[in-house]
């Protein structure tokens, strides 16, 4: 069930409808196009990049990379989806990150947090830039297995 409402909230979070609006729409039959327009102005009110940052990580072992919304991009999507909804879905995933920390502290893998809108990874002798953008949810996962880096989902790290 936590699973479900882990992927409502980021999906929440990339919509960017609330329940209540989307109940609205339905029962005024607006049209699609609408729905699609409100979502789109929804993201780009989201100022998801703060600028240029420098933060270099080398990446030479199995590596959990977690990329986070900073505090100013996280006080935009507070006011946009509002308090109540924000801190009700923090807290679940929150739940899941602790268990994510333990399980990879288990298997000897570590993990690397970082909040900024820009990260230049070296693995294997090559580079990689990582940006946010409109996609970015609260946390982006990345893995590196010791060969490639990969976007990954928090649920399928918890798999392993």
């Amino acid at each position: 069930m936590a699973k479900y409402f882990i992927i409502l909230f980021l999906l929440f979070i990339s919509c960017g409808q609330k329940k209540q609006q989307s109940v609205e729409q339905i029962s005024t039959n607006e049209k699609t196009e609408n729905l699609d327009e409100k979502a789109s102005a929804r993201k780009n009110s989201l100022n998801l990049y703060n600028g240029e940052s420098n933060e270099k990580i080398n990446l030479e072992k199995p590596t959990v990379l977690i990329q986070e919304l900073d505090s100013l991009e996280i006080e935009q999507i507070k006011k946009l989806d509002g308090e109540d909804n924000f801190y009700t879905a923090s807290d679940d995933l929150m739940y899941y990150n602790s268990k994510l920390i333990k399980k990879m502290d288990s298997l000897k893998i570590d993990v690397i947090f970082s909040d900024k809108d820009t990260l230049f990874l070296k693995a294997n002798d090559v580079n990689i830039l990582l940006n946010k953008n409109s996609k970015s949810t609260l946390y982006n996962y990345y893995y590196f297995d010791g060969q490639i880096v990969r976007k990954t989902d928090l649920f399928k790290l918890l798999d392993k």
